[in-house]
């Protein structure tokens, strides 16, 4: 699958655009208007101290001092120095701004309060204010002086987030030019390298637009070059050294550590773009690999395949792919990005054996273990930036399918409700009897499940091979209205369901009367497409029939710490021993059935095979139900533990994965 670039929200790219002509400000010599210092005890305080002419408002102390002074120097004023020389921006002018935390306010000068007032809140006479960017109230500065605050200026720390149109001063203007005929028009010259490229998606042409690359050197230590690609992949900068570190990143889109939606954050991803352009399909393909019955296409897919960063691709990476695709995973936990970049000269000067192992190369005549190319600490030589060999192609991570495949469904499965009336507190099996079901090897199905009108308690019964609950249904976000339900052959050959078997069934309970079942539970506004896959692609139109029968909830019968339990017999028959939730991140209820009353052991292993919980308990005939909660559910380890129940006559296990 390629990457998708049709959803685009023109908001997001007009503020992208606002931050890097922000930033390309930065690079001209500009600083910020007024900034906040990153310590409560500079936000708008006075100086302490008037009688002392040479102090500065806010001297520069690593934070982010404020102008606050008329800059020209006056005779008998509180400060007659220059402000632009020991304070604010250092930039004599640009005029001042208030800081964009909110309140957008800031305190008049008022001498009797001088000791008192720390911030707009605590203490302060008001000044001036702007709401929705329009200036209102007065503004004066410690020297008592009238000051337009400049909210519209693009070197406005925050403001250039929100306010619209902005502008650069005549004289911001003049020392952009000033900085240009000075200092970069020199770095264009050929002591310095100009780099013109690309971002490309995996050894395609296909641009990637909003990558940020920050080239670094260490002689000298304290040069950097930040460049954006645009629309066309397109990116350029100036080079102070042929030898570099890169940092290459993607803007995220998840804004919700960024202050008031600021923008700044270019590294946080939401849910579906670590979900984008993956599927049970890149399952498939990885297991083929690793079965060596379809080994992946080139490097990109096997670097793609590497899902949990071992520089390898083993089981291991299909377990934590399921778990990103089910919702278990808001993130991959080994990376910090979905997307991966390698600088393409190493694909390009070493395609064979870039192909052949991407994480086993000779460089340079350097043997490379790994992918340390894809880091930031990676150091290389860009002697010519014109060459087309300075470009960096774009891997998304757990994308690992081939070019051309999936081929791409026309028809999505559909499914057909029966007409049904649910009575509230009444438990139902609502069960999936797929038509068409023919040669799947792989799906995927995401459901909306209104959670204010059912509450699922159960995912069981399939008559497919190896579909367990824990490993096919990720019930961790049942509160967002999403259930998601994938699975694959392992051997990865097709599977075919006669037209009455039943593909799975979804246990709920109702919480008010339905008529319309459809409403409650369906395939719209989910994060996960629902699609069925044949070994070699797309399987049009899967459609499954709905059948809907009265539930056969089971109440307590003995056991520890009993509880309600919500399984069917025939599902513990067929189980033996059952964990729900699972996944879980806090209580469990374990539950099994028995045939006789007898003694036992319950033993939890990590997945190492260490018994890290016992304990001893007597079983009673029928449905027995242990619960661990509090310190006994917190002490065991995050992860993959098999829970074992030893009697006298019987063993079991399950599998329980704790969050």
């Amino acid at each position: 699958m390629e990457y998708n670039t049709s959803h685009v929200d023109p908001l997001h790219i007009l503020n992208v655009v606002d931050v890097y002509i922000h930033e390309s400000g930065h690079n001209f010599s500009l600083l910020h208007t007024f900034g906040p210092a990153s310590t409560p005890q500079l936000l708008y305080k006075y100086p302490d101290v008037l009688s002392n002419p040479d102090q500065s408002d806010h001297p520069y102390n690593g934070d982010f001092p404020r102008e606050l002074v008329i800059r020209d120097p006056v005779s008998g004023k509180n400060f007659p120095l220059p402000n632009c020389y020991i304070s604010g921006d250092l930039c004599c002018d640009t005029e001042a701004d208030a800081s964009y935390l909110y309140p957008r306010v800031f305190p008049a000068f008022n001498p009797s309060n001088i000791m008192t007032c720390i911030q707009a809140s605590t203490g302060c006479v008001s000044g001036w204010e702007s709401s929705d960017c329009v200036f209102t109230g007065e503004y004066r500065d410690y020297n008592e002086d009238l000051i337009t605050g400049c909210f519209d200026n693009y070197m406005a720390l925050g403001y250039h987030e929100t306010c619209t149109p902005l502008k650069f001063t005549a004289e911001q203007k003049d020392r952009i030019s000033w900085s240009f005929n000075t200092y970069w028009n020199g770095w264009l010259e050929e002591s310095y390298i100009n780099v013109n490229d690309k971002v490309e998606l995996r050894g395609t042409s296909d641009p990637m637009k909003n990558v940020v690359i920050r080239w670094r050197h260490n002689n000298p230590a304290d040069r950097y070059t930040n460049s954006v690609s645009n629309a066309s992949g397109d990116f350029q900068g100036v080079l102070f050294s042929q030898t570099v570190k890169a940092e290459v990143h993607k803007i995220g889109n998840d804004k919700s550590l960024a202050i008031n939606n600021s923008n700044y954050y270019v590294d946080k991803y939401t849910y579906d773009e670590w979900l984008e352009d993956i599927s049970t399909y890149d399952l498939l393909r990885i297991q083929k690999h690793i079965l060596n019955l379809q080994p992946l296409a080139d490097g990109y897919r096997k670097i793609a395949a590497d899902v949990n960063h071992s520089n390898s691709i083993t089981t291991f990476d299909i377990v934590e792919l399921r778990k990103l695709i089910l919702g278990i995973y808001k993130k991959l936990p080994q990376f910090d990005a979905p997307w991966r970049f390698v600088p393409e000269y190493i694909p390009q000067d070493n395609q064979v054996q870039f192909d052949y192992n991407p994480f086993a190369m000779s460089i340079n005549s350097q043997l490379i273990s790994g992918t340390p190319y894809t880091e930031p600490t990676w150091e290389y030589s860009i002697i010519d930036g014109s060459n087309g060999k300075s470009g960096y192609d774009g891997i998304k991570i757990g994308d690992a399918a081939d070019p051309n495949n999936p081929v791409i469904c026309d028809n999505p499965p559909s499914l057909q409700f029966p007409q049904v009336l649910l009575s509230p507190n009444e438990t139902y099996d609502i069960i999936f009897k797929p038509q068409r079901f023919n040669d799947i090897a792989a799906f995927q199905l995401g459901f909306f499940i209104d959670h204010n009108k059912l509450t699922v308690i159960d995912v069981s019964d399939s008559n497919l091979p190896e579909f367990t609950q824990e490993e096919n249904v990720g019930m961790t976000n049942l509160e967002e209205d999403q259930l998601a339900i994938l699975w694959f052959k392992s051997n990865t050959q097709g599977h075919t369901l006669a037209n009455n078997d039943t593909l799975f069934k979804i246990t709920v309970e109702a919480k008010q009367p339905i008529i319309d079942l459809g409403s409650a539970i369906n395939f719209n506004n989910t994060s996960l497409e629902s699609i069925f896959y044949t070994e070699d692609g797309c399987q049009e139109s899967v459609l499954m029939d709905i059948e809907v029968q009265q539930g056969t909830g089971i109440g307590n019968r003995g056991g520890v710490n009993s509880g309600h339990v919500s399984n069917t017999s025939q599902n513990l028959q067929k189980q033996k021993m059952i964990c729900q939730p699972n996944p879980t991140s806090g209580q469990v209820g374990i539950y099994f059935d028995s045939e006789e009353i007898t003694s036992g052991t319950l033993l939890v292993t990590d997945m190492f095979g260490k018994v890290v919980y016992k304990i001893s308990l007597n079983v009673e005939r029928g449905i027995n139900v242990l619960t661990l909660s509090g310190n006994d559910i917190e002490s065991l380890p995050t992860g993959i533990l098999t829970i074992i129940l030893q009697t006298q006559n019987d063993m079991r296990s399950v599998r329980l994965v704790k969050l």
